[in-house]
């Protein structure tokens, strides 16, 4: 997504009227979302949205998403929590393989 859309993007569900996206998208925003500890509360945040989610396509979308904060938390984690992200990755890596796979894409995210 273009970096000035998903601004937007994030802007919009930040005001919306759902209490999950906008409870995501606000962490998001943050100036530190890619810092440790609030990449792993992003990330934890757009991960539950992803466990409620049915559609392929949006689990596609949400697990794409999630990835690079979970990558990011990674970096200073340790013990339970380290674990908790890589089974996470895991999961997000598989879901985006998977979908990629079933639309000619083949190259899943980097862990």
């Amino acid at each position: 997504m273009v970096e000035s859309r998903r601004d937007e993007a994030l802007a919009r569900l930040a005001a919306g009227s759902d209490p999950i996206f906008r409870q995501a998208a606000s962490a998001e925003q943050s100036d530190s979302a890619l810092a440790q500890p609030n990449a792993l509360e992003v990330a934890d945040l757009w991960f539950d949205i992803f466990r409620s989610t049915e559609a392929p396509l949006e689990r596609h979308a949400l697990a794409s998403h999630a990835l690079p904060f979970y990558a990011s938390a990674k970096n200073s984690a340790k013990g339970l929590e380290l674990r908790k992200i890589e089974q996470r990755l895991e999961l997000l890596n598989l879901i985006i393989s998977e979908a990629e796979s079933m639309s000619g894409n083949v190259e899943p995210e980097t862990k």
